[in-house]
């Protein structure tokens, strides 16, 4: 969470290893979700909808259509490295929610020092198209 308000202003980076790839996986995940919470007024609804959306299929995953990390990431060669993939994914997801939830509504009340980034893009990139 720290990083990711100097590394959404970035339109290039530098991937050099693993961490890098979660790194800008979990910085879309980031942006999409506050773009989502900045629909709402409260943390309740915001909760709500974020957690449905980080336990969803829809979000495409390493070698699924429309990834659009696939550049960075390679394809699984397996069903069950694909479904360890996406199980890890998921759980990235999950606990960054439960993370960014308390910044971005401090004492239950909208953060706007956060929220003014629901509109930027990393790279010119979006985890997932509305």
């Amino acid at each position: 969470l720290k990083a990711f308000r100097w590394n959404i202003l970035f339109k290039n980076f530098e991937v050099l290893g693993g961490a890098d790839r979660a790194l800008v996986y979990l910085t879309l995940w980031i942006q999409q979700c506050i773009a989502v919470a900045d629909q709402f007024q409260t943390l309740e609804e915001a909760r709500k909808s974020l957690e449905s959306l980080a336990t969803s299929d829809r979000i495409p995953n390493p070698g699924d259509q429309g990834f659009p990390l696939a550049a960075l990431f390679t394809a699984s060669t397996s069903a069950e490295e694909h479904q360890g993939v996406k199980a890890y994914l998921k759980q990235l997801r999950q606990e960054t929610v439960v993370r960014l939830l308390p910044a971005l509504f401090p004492e239950g009340q909208r953060n706007k020092w956060w929220f003014q980034f629901s509109k930027k893009k990393f790279m010119n990139m979006v985890l997932q198209k509305p």
